[in-house]
């Protein structure tokens, strides 16, 4: 069953392809606002997620996950992610850190 339905939307800024979505979720008065991009370590085939939740300033890495609202909240929820930890990490959610004001512009 799909326990979140799909309203995300993509947005191209400054060339990163990010996802962004409100998840309806009250943690605030404007619900619970996401933002998301893929980001790829070296050589490996694997792109992992960083993500923000702007409302709970919460920041993390899932590994090896698709960029869709779906596959982020499913791991969200369950835990599922980490902190960034290596410098590949920090670099991507620096990355989506300096897009925040843009980003915030995107739920208006």
């Amino acid at each position: 069953m799909n326990m979140f339905p799909q309203h995300a939307r993509k947005a191209v800024i400054e060339n990163e392809t990010i996802l962004y979505w409100n998840t309806q979720r009250m943690y605030t008065p404007g619900g619970q606002r996401m933002v998301a991009r893929h980001f790829t370590v070296g050589d490996l085939p694997q792109k992992d997620v960083v993500f923000i939740d702007l409302d709970r300033h919460i920041t993390g890495i899932i590994p090896d996950c698709i960029l869709t609202e779906n596959a982020i909240m499913d791991a969200y929820d369950k835990n599922q992610y980490h902190p960034p930890g290596s410098q590949d990490d920090y670099c991507a959610l620096r990355t989506l850190f300096s897009l925040k004001d843009k980003l915030v512009k995107l739920f208006v």
